[in-house]
């Protein structure tokens, strides 16, 4: 094995890696496929119109849409990324859902190798690597996204890549080309899921690396944000000229912002059931935009009237995001009972721990940009989301910095403590919490 060039690990890990995470996914998706309904119905919606020269538009006659089922004629209320994604699918296989999987698959297993790359930039050792891509490979609550028609078999890997770029060019590897292809991937990010605008933003301004002297820092961060800019911008023109206002690549938010604070806001943070009076608050209003901004009024009245439960919410869904998927996805596994209502809500709240007490470890610019993705993602998306399915997307950012980091501990017996009691103590939360939010 060498250790210079492309050896074994090279080449034969992010193959293993791959190999491993596309066979799964594809497994998956052949024998645990799910009802295609709400969002999903929505997405394969909009991407059979577009295949069929419809544009992105919902048909007289079609309720694909659970927020708006009288909606005619074009929209925004959906980001354009992924529907695309499934229409060129569509137009070359004749219209066959299980190429709609493979292709999920693939992309899940480009995920694991991305997960492995980003490892190896951090440093980790060859071994550490393997375990980050594995476990991005194999964790059960990326795999079952392979059977489902959602935006985060897209999301996920762009995220992942824009991270990784950005990583590199802090390593200074090509820079200003590392931060232009980073900024590519935001940019499609931004069109896939909008709402990973904040913590992309952020990726620029800390992958451009904030030091003296200040031209060169303004030219990376340039290279980052022009092919965003650009990508995103040319949806927001299509938005303008449809519906002759600025729309934000969607015109979703105020729905969002409802679905996670609300009075009928459930416990675990799923789909509120929309209370008869902001039915009837927003029923005579037309169009989409107009609904939106009604959504998002009836939700600030409720932050404004009580903060403090505002506040409650935000960090319940913090504590609960790398839950990201209904425990209703695991029946297929028919767990004991007490195993569904406590383990598997915060199997992955272990990993989030060991990851942030092997990151209080680390010493590097890498590894800083990791965490601070991971936090402000959870900072972004926490307070307003009612679907904890939004926050998956760094749960690959975890699993990462979980594999890569305790595998080569900092010298010293605080840290390896750290990491044991850190692990410890949210395996222990997770026998407690549900008493306490029961």
């Amino acid at each position: 094995m060498r250790r210079n060039g492309f050896g074994l690990w090279e080449v034969g890990a992010p193959l293993f890696v791959f190999v491993l995470a596309t066979a799964l996914r594809a497994w998956f998706a052949a024998y645990h496929q799910l009802p295609v309904v709400q969002d999903m119905l929505a997405y394969d919606t909009l991407a059979r119109n577009l295949a069929t020269g419809h544009g992105f538009a919902y048909l007289p006659g079609q309720h694909a849409d659970t927020f708006y089922p009288a909606n005619r004629g074009p929209t925004a209320f959906r980001p354009p990324l992924y529907p695309v994604l499934l229409a060129a699918i569509y137009l070359i296989t004749d219209f066959s859902r299980a190429a709609v999987y493979t292709v999920q698959s693939v992309l899940g297993g480009a995920t694991a190798v991305l997960a492995w790359l980003l490892a190896r930039q951090l440093g980790a050792r060859p071994l550490g690597a393997l375990a980050a891509g594995i476990l991005v490979g194999i964790w059960p609550n990326l795999l079952i996204y392979s059977s489902l028609l959602l935006t985060e078999n897209l999301l996920i890997p762009l995220l992942l890549a824009a991270v990784f770029l950005a990583v590199r060019a802090r390593a200074g590897a090509r820079p200003e080309q590392s931060l232009a292809l980073a900024g590519t991937a935001a940019g499609l990010a931004v069109l896939t899921q909008p709402g990973t605008v904040l913590p992309l933003t952020a990726l620029g301004l800390l992958g451009a690396a904030p030091l003296a002297p200040w031209r060169p820092y303004l030219r990376r961060l340039a290279a980052y944000a022009l092919p965003a800019v650009l990508l995103a911008g040319l949806w927001i023109a299509r938005d303008w000229a449809v519906f002759h206002t600025f729309v934000p690549v969607v015109s979703d938010g105020g729905v969002t912002l409802y679905f996670g604070n609300s009075p009928s806001f459930l416990a675990h943070g799923w789909a509120p059931d929309f209370g008869p009076a902001v039915q009837r608050a927003v029923a005579g209003i037309r169009g989409e935009i107009a609904r939106n901004a009604a959504w998002q009024a009836q939700a600030l009245r409720f932050i404004a009237a009580d903060p403090a439960r505002f506040l409650a919410l935000a960090l319940y869904k913090a504590v609960q995001m790398w839950n990201p998927v209904p425990v209703w996805f695991w029946g297929w596994v028919h767990p004991p009972e007490w195993f569904n209502a406590t383990a598997v809500p915060y199997l992955t709240l272990a990993a989030d721990a060991a990851a942030f007490a092997a990151l209080a470890t680390r010493q590097g610019e890498g590894w800083s940009i990791l965490t601070w993705m991971i936090v402000l993602w959870t900072a972004s998306m926490a307070p307003f989301l009612g679907d904890m399915r939004f926050l998956a997307p760094s749960l690959p950012l975890v699993l990462t910095a979980a594999g890569a980091g305790p595998v080569r501990p900092t010298a010293g017996r605080l840290p390896r403590l750290l990491v044991a009691g850190g692990l410890w103590a949210v395996v222990l939360l997770s026998w407690l919490l549900p008493l306490v939010t029961g």
